[in-house]
């Protein structure tokens, strides 16, 4: 299990306009994750993450889910 909170900021880079940096807001990440063995040395690993961003009254919601391995 994990929990974030600090500073964040909101970036876009596009290929039709330049990169775009905004300024500082604050931001939230909750998570768990969990692995199981498969044999003595790898592992199966799977992640969930929400992250929560506000940077002047924009507000920007992302899920994240992760399978891998680990040999």
């Amino acid at each position: 299990m994990r929990a974030d909170i600090g500073l964040t900021q909101l970036r876009v880079d596009s290929s039709v306009t330049s990169e775009d940096t905004s300024d500082w807001g604050r931001g939230v990440l909750g998570g768990v994750g969990f692995g199981h063995p498969i044999t003595d040395g790898t592992r199966l690993l799977f992640q969930v993450n929400y992250g929560w961003r506000r940077v002047k009254g924009d507000s920007v919601g992302t899920l994240n889910l992760t399978l891998g391995g680990l040999w």
